[in-house]
């Protein structure tokens, strides 16, 4: 770290030495490309010109520039080097905020999910679950969502050294079979620095049904909703959430969920099922629970939960029943 401060130090004291070094006019990418790609490995100077290259690469280059910065990278002296991972970085930034939001004008509206949704819920689901689960096709793509990679797909390395020198690919077979967290968030930051967002979108996802707020925020600003998205992954818990894992997204959505969850487990709370029933039942009476939200429940979401939660202390199921009422009494 103290010498990646020294080299960045070192480069601000070349890039304000006399104002005749410095007063040229500025390159466009092909400049700065064609004047760094002049020097044999190992040989780029370290003076305003070199520099002031790798940082217009930064600045306007893409994702087909990188492959010269990583050779700098790799090859160079310190402060080069720390100039192209610089400009890597600024590359992969840049090319990130515009992707995603290129991907946020392809939000489907309810409108154009009418079609599906008719489909999933001749399948079981309620219309507000089937129009979530049509939803997260839609943004998610179709197939399992978790992929295991066969062993000899891995690699070794550091996965976020990896992809600060620009290496997306390698970085995924570092990544593979590693269920962390961690591994996740990686894994959609390579994802991301590949040009492909449902890829990314994906791994965020899955880090969000798991309560990841960062992994929220990111959502938004692809333009998804992410409590449609998630309540999509609850009706297809098959395709989209990993083994044992459902009820950590019930937990989340409890949590955070606002209307339409309350709307989605109130018609879940009238299947066929006793189990989805009680489970519903208890859901909806946690969400009336302040304690238990990260947020309070609007006032028509709370009027729908009570309305539910009166219909299951009816409930021919005794068990669900004693779940309403108690719900119901702490609520007077």
């Amino acid at each position: 770290m103290q010498t990646k401060h020294l080299a960045l130090l070192l480069i601000s004291a070349i890039l304000s030495t006399s104002g005749v070094a410095w007063a040229g006019p500025r390159y466009d990418p092909n400049d700065a490309a064609t004047l760094l790609s002049r020097y044999p490995a190992g040989a780029v100077p370290v003076d305003p010109a070199a520099i002031t290259a790798i940082q217009v690469l930064g600045e306007q280059g893409t994702r087909q520039e990188i492959s010269l910065l990583r050779n700098l990278a790799e090859h160079e002296r310190d402060e080069v080097r720390t100039a192209a991972v610089a400009a890597i970085f600024s590359i992969r930034a840049r090319q990130r905020s515009a992707q995603r939001e290129s991907f946020a004008r392809t939000i489907p509206d309810w409108a154009d999910l009418a079609e599906p949704t008719v489909t999933l819920q001749a399948l079981g689901l309620g219309r507000d679950e089937a129009e979530c689960a049509a939803y997260a096709e839609r943004i998610l793509g179709p197939g399992p969502l978790v992929l295991v990679r066969p062993p000899e797909q891995r690699a070794k390395g550091d996965p976020e050294a990896l992809l600060a020198e620009g290496r997306p690919a390698l970085a995924l077979a570092v990544l593979a079979g590693d269920p962390s967290p961690r591994a996740r968030r990686l894994e959609a930051t390579a994802w991301e620095d590949l040009g492909e967002p449902r890829g990314a979108i994906r791994q965020y996802g899955l880090l969000a049904s798991q309560g990841d707020q960062e992994a929220h925020s990111t959502l938004d600003r692809y333009g998804i909703d992410p409590e449609r998205l998630l309540l999509g992954m609850l009706g297809r818990p098959d395709l989209y959430v990993s083994p044992g894992a459902e009820a950590e997204l019930l937990e989340v959505l409890i949590r955070k969920g606002g209307h339409l969850t309350v709307s989605v487990l109130a018609d879940r709370g009238t299947h066929p099922s006793a189990s989805d029933r009680a489970i519903a039942t208890d859901a909806l009476a946690r969400m009336l629970d302040p304690p238990l939200r990260d947020i309070p429940l609007s006032p028509m979401a709370k009027k729908l939960a009570r309305q539910a939660l009166v219909r299951a202390s009816t409930d021919r199921v005794e068990s669900i029943r004693a779940i309403a009422l108690e719900a119901l009494h702490q609520e007077r």
